[in-house]
C-alpha cells in the first residue's frame, strides 16, 4: 500500500527511487531479523535466572551460525513467498520473469533449508531432534511434500497451485516449529505454561476473537478489493 501510495502521489523520480530503496532494505531486515531471533531462541542463548534476570550466553550469540542462516532463510522464504503470489498477479514477460525469481529463491531456500538442518544439529542438537518426533515429522513432511509441490507447479506453469502449496508449506513450517519448541516458550528456561496470562485474560481473548474477527473480516475484504482493483485501461500487455 505504502508503494501504491506513493505512485499515485506522482513524486519526482529521484525521490520516489529514495522511498523505494529504503521500502527494500525494510523489507530484507525484517525477516533476516525474525529469522535470527528464532535462531537465539531455539539454540538456547537467552537465559532467565531465578529472580527474573535475563541474560545472554555470549557477547552476540546472533551471529553464530545458525542463527545467521536462519536469518538468511526467512529472507529467502519470503522472497520465494512474493515471487509465487506475484506471478498468480501478473502477466506476459512480467509473469516469467517472477517465475524466474521464483525458481531462483525457491532454490536458494532449499540450500539454505539444509544448512539449517546441519547446523541446528551442531548448535541446537534439542530442537534438531525434537524435529524427528512422532509429534513433529508428520508435520514436517508434510511440509516438505507441499515446498516440493509448489516448485513442481511452478516449473510446469501452474501459478494457482503453486501458490496454494505455497502457502500451506508456511503455515505448515509454523505449526512444525510449535510443535518441536512446545512446552519452552524461550529454551531452556522459559515454559508456555509458565509466561502463560491468568485464566480470566485468556478467557476473554478466546471469547473476543470471534468478535473481532466479525468486524475485521469485512474491512480487509474490502481493502483487498480495493487496492488488487486495476484502473481502466491499465490492463497489462499479453505477451
Amino acid at each position: 500500500m505504502f508503494r501504491s501510495y506513493q505512485s499515485v502521489q506522482k513524486e519526482d523520480a529521484t525521490k520516489s527511487s529514495v522511498w523505494g530503496a529504503v521500502f527494500g532494505v525494510a523489507s530484507i531486515i525484517s525477516p533476516v531479523l525474525l529469522g535470527c531471533a528464532f535462531g537465539v531462541i531455539t539454540e538456547g542463548q537467552i537465559r532467565l535466572s531465578a529472580d527474573g534476570e535475563v541474560t545472554l550466553t555470549g557477547k552476540a550469540p546472533w551471529l553464530s551460525p545458525y542463527c545467521v542462516t536462519n536469518g538468511l532463510l526467512a529472507l529467502s522464504t519470503c522472497a520465494y513467498l512474493a515471487a509465487v503470489y506475484l506471478t498468480n498477479e501478473t502477466e506476459g514477460e512480467l509473469r516469467n520473469d517472477f517465475r524466474a525469481r521464483a525458481i531462483l529463491a525457491g532454490t536458494t531456500t532449499a540450500v539454505l533449508a539444509a544448512l539449517v538442518l546441519l547446523f541446528a544439529w551442531q548448535e541446537a542438537e534439542w530442537f534438531f531432534m525434537r524435529l524427528f518426533t512422532w509429534r513433529t515429522l508428520p508435520v514436517v513432511l508434510a511440509g516438505l511434500a507441499c515446498f516440493a509441490g509448489s516448485a513442481w507447479s511452478v516449473f510446469t506453469h501452474r501459478y494457482a497451485l503453486s501458490r496454494l502449496f505455497a502457502t500451506s508449506e508456511i503455515a505448515l513450517v509454523l505449526v512444525g516449529w510449535g510443535l518441536a519448541q512446545y512446552p519452552y516458550l524461550v529454551y531452556p528456561d522459559m515454559l508456555v505454561t509458565e509466561m502463560a496470562a491468568p485464566t480470566s485474560t485468556l478467557r476473554f481473548m478466546v471469547l473476543s476473537i470471534p468478535v473481532g474477527a466479525l468486524l475485521l473480516a469485512p474491512s480487509l475484504w474490502l481493502l483487498m478489493r480495493v487496492f488488487k482493483a486495476r484502473p481502466a485501461g491499465a490492463d497489462l500487455p499479453r505477451t
